[in-house]
């Protein structure tokens, strides 16, 4: 289980929740999420149970679980819009909170009554609660205490930890983490190339998720306070997880640093052609971002040749990694689109949202193809 809060974070610190990098980290964290609530009831039932088997105590457990799911999703559904509804009618910014808070408090004690995680009746209560009209208002008004009981919880672990501890086991400490990550990295990055993403993601994705997350210190501090792990086993765990987020900033940079040459050197390999004497008619594009893929498009839908240019080598990286005709370079420089056929294409499209660098590139293709129809953004 990967820290959703401090990777979320810093993909949102870098703008890039939209990427591939983004929308494929997101994806795993959310499945990470949802496995946390089998895992939970798992270890309930590992726990608790006496002299029964396993197997019969984890089918009376799942039973249990089903029947008190099912209770809380129906009851939601009935009561909780009309609910919500006569608490917003109030206008009372304090009693809808209060009605939020009671919701979210009694499905834990309902699952927590049933021999439950109380864990999973807050996840089912958030469930509910992102199925109605107030999840917007909800998000908003819970966001000062998501920080804040955020930041109790580490501040919580992190006084469980005796650091004495770490100069004692400095060696097999450190050991773990980095076998940790390496196993986290290589597997999960490994999965992303199995999936077809391209070598620059998966690699990047790995090292963003290598550590281990903060529901993975909630699952070590049940199975410990269930006699399921020793005390001295659950808190070495619990020192390598919290370094292993302790050290995520600064491994994500070098992940993102390492990708990046990985895209250089994947448009590096695989420039355009010198010769294209057999090209004729085709479009040329200036800049492969938001307009130019949707002219891109465009030309495919009508079966017209087309080639592209950007500066940015990971736009360009991903294009070539889908088998598109999308090249590094400088549309400006005269030489490049020269070898791109330039004076023998139907049309140059400038995509790009610089208006110096469009004016520049017109200019420069104006003296050398004169009858050139050229197509700005303005």
């Amino acid at each position: 289980l990967s820290s959703t809060a401090i990777v979320m974070q810093l993909l949102a610190e870098r703008r890039v929740l939209g990427s591939p990098l983004g929308r494929t980290s997101f994806a795993i964290l959310l499945m990470q999420d949802l496995a946390v609530v089998p895992l939970l009831l798992l270890i309930g039932v590992l726990g608790a149970r006496g002299g029964d088997g396993l197997a019969w105590s984890l089918l009376l457990a799942l039973t249990k679980a089903l029947l008190v799911i099912v209770l809380i999703y129906l009851i939601g559904r009935r009561v909780l819009q009309p609910l919500l509804r006569l608490v917003a009618r109030s206008r009372s910014p304090e009693m809808f909170m209060a009605a939020v808070l009671l919701i979210a408090i009694g499905s834990a004690a309902l699952t927590g009554a049933a021999g439950l995680s109380m864990a999973l009746g807050a996840f089912l209560a958030g469930l509910l609660l992102a199925e109605t009209e107030f999840r917007h208002r909800v998000e908003v008004d819970i966001e000062p205490f998501k920080g804040l009981l955020l930041g109790l919880f580490f501040m919580s672990v992190g006084m469980g930890i005796d650091y004495r501890e770490i100069g004692a086991q400095a060696g097999a400490i450190a050991a773990a983490v980095l076998g940790l990550y390496l196993i986290k990295s290589t597997l999960t990055a490994g999965l992303c190339l199995a999936f077809g993403l391209s070598r620059p993601v998966a690699l990047e994705t790995g090292v963003l998720l290598g550590q281990g997350g903060e529901l993975g210190m909630v699952i070590l501090g049940m199975a410990a306070s269930m006699a399921l792990l020793p005390a001295v086993t659950a808190h070495f765990a619990l020192i390598v997880v919290s370094l292993s987020m302790l050290l995520t900033p600064l491994l994500a940079q070098w992940g993102q640093r390492l990708a990046h040459r990985l895209v250089v050197r994947i448009v590096a390999d695989d420039a355009l052609p010198d010769d294209w004497t057999d090209v004729e008619g085709h479009v040329v594009i200036a800049g492969y971002g938001r307009v130019g893929r949707s002219m891109a498009r465009i030309l495919e839908t009508e079966q017209r040749a087309w080639v592209a240019f950007d500066l940015d080598v990971e736009i360009v990286a991903r294009a070539r990694a889908a088998g598109l005709p999308v090249f590094q370079g400088d549309a400006a420089r005269l030489e490049i689109l020269e070898r791109a056929a330039i004076g023998r294409a139907a049309a140059l499209v400038v995509t790009t949202d610089n208006r110096a660098a469009a004016d520049h590139i017109v200019r420069g293709v104006r003296a050398h193809a004169p009858a050139l129809p050229i197509y700005a953004r303005a």
